[in-house]
């Protein structure tokens, strides 16, 4: 059985946190989106963390209809700052739990 060098072992674990980063940042950006017959609602999966936004039909297409309304008011600076800000608690609170896991 050969024996790896420490460059080898150095150049495998670089890939693997490559490969670690890409599955991340794949399932990180991937939205699924179901039907539920039983209730009539369209939910969309991984915008929320573990919990879905659900909406009936007629709620979606107001918000499609606001879209444009919804598109300026993310892109103002304030509600980006803030939203940066909120972020940053979230993690502080994390880390101050004693909790390793990223927010």
């Amino acid at each position: 059985m050969a024996t790896a060098t420490l460059q080898e072992l150095t150049a495998e674990v670089e890939r693997l946190r490559q490969q670690n980063a890409s599955l991340l940042a794949a399932k990180a950006a991937k939205l699924t989106i179901r039907g539920n017959p039983d209730t009539g609602t369209v939910s969309v999966f991984g915008i929320n963390g573990r919990f879905p936004v659900s909406l009936y039909p007629d709620q979606w297409s107001a918000v499609f209809a606001a879209m444009d309304m919804i598109k300026t008011e993310c892109k103002r600076d304030d509600i980006r700052h803030a939203a940066a800000l909120s972020r940053d608690a979230k993690r502080a609170k994390v880390a101050a739990s004693g909790n390793g896991a990223s927010a």
